[in-house]
């Protein structure tokens, strides 16, 4: 069986394929559900609509991001609704035609972390866990360097000190080793 069979047909995780028109090839029932409860993106013929021109661009940059036989691309958008949407892409195109796998996650609620677990767990610093936050809130290096009025190469060393310190080496890396501490 396609890889894309595969992973289409036996996972139950909120997903969709898209072509480089952003024009939505598949999408399975709980991908819809995130879509329709939230108010980051919708479907308009078919294709598929962010917000605002600002998360427009940080998706693109996540799907080319996306390149064959790498590790995935991951973002996280805040919805106006107190929650957030964690994205990740994955080129998955063949030969003919450019695919992107989009698989979604939804927090039950606003995205915050205990300082103490962060803290004790991880050993992470104050602007260490600061800077965590931003990013797991969706904020880009950049945004993060603005929101807290820091150069953007003190983001960075800081950024790469958190990802030491977790043991990973990517942001979908940092995602999924952080989103089990979120405060509810």
């Amino acid at each position: 069986m396609e890889p894309l069979c595969v992973w289409a047909q036996y996972d139950l995780r909120a997903r969709f394929i898209i072509d480089h028109e952003l024009s939505i090839v598949w999408i399975n029932d709980a991908a819809n559900r995130i879509i329709d409860n939230h108010n980051i993106m919708s479907r308009d013929s078919g294709r598929l609509i962010f917000s605002s021109k600002t998360i427009t661009r940080r998706y693109l940059t996540m799907i080319e991001q996306s390149k064959p036989g790498q590790m995935p691309a991951s973002m996280c958008i805040g919805a106006n609704d107190d929650h957030y949407v964690l994205l990740t892409a994955i080129n998955i195109g063949t030969t003919a035609r450019c695919f992107t796998g989009i698989s979604m996650r939804s927090s039950a609620h606003a995205i915050g972390f205990s300082d103490e677990v962060l803290r004790d767990t991880f050993h992470l610093t104050t602007m260490e866990r600061r800077i965590l936050e931003c990013l797991v809130s969706g904020n880009t290096a950049n945004e993060v360097s603005w929101l807290l009025m820091i150069s953007l190469g003190t983001v960075r060393v800081h950024i790469r000190h958190i990802y030491e310190k977790l043991d990973v080496s990517s942001r979908e890396g940092l995602f999924n080793k952080v989103l089990y501490l979120v405060e509810r």
